[in-house]
């Protein structure tokens, strides 16, 4: 009888770990995404353009995950730092489907051409052509 109550707590403090960790995470995702920039993505055809940068010259994006209905990328210039964020339509906006051929498009591009478009939007934004 006693190594079934054994058992029994062991189970119960098991479960309630798993509870904690699982609220714990879901908590840091909150306070992560709250925090997260906000700004606007322009692709004018040949570099992408981030409104979170001072200035107006291209950057340089790479798609992390495609999910469909929301995507993880990174931003970023030359000398500076990566932005992490997460793109996702307001409200079902057509721009939406657009937005995202546009970066999945890019993104095969850069790979297929051994990331020569990306070095061509990073050398953009450090004045070289």
């Amino acid at each position: 009888m006693t190594a079934f109550f054994a058992t029994q707590v062991v189970s119960l403090l098991v479960g309630l770990i798993w509870g904690a960790m699982v609220l714990i995470g879901a908590g840091v995702a909150l306070g992560a995404r709250r925090a997260m920039p906000c700004g606007d993505l322009r692709w004018d055809g040949a570099a992408w353009h981030w409104s979170g940068f001072v200035g107006a010259s291209p950057c340089l994006l790479v798609l992390h995950m495609d999910l469909q209905h929301c995507l993880l990328v990174t931003v970023h210039r030359l000398g500076e730092r990566r932005i992490w964020l997460w793109l996702e339509p307001q409200r079902n906006r057509p721009e939406w489907l657009a937005l995202r051929r546009a970066v999945v498009g890019a993104q095969r591009a850069a790979t297929l051409h051994g990331n020569a478009g990306a070095t061509d939007a990073a050398d953009a934004s450090q004045g070289r052509a």
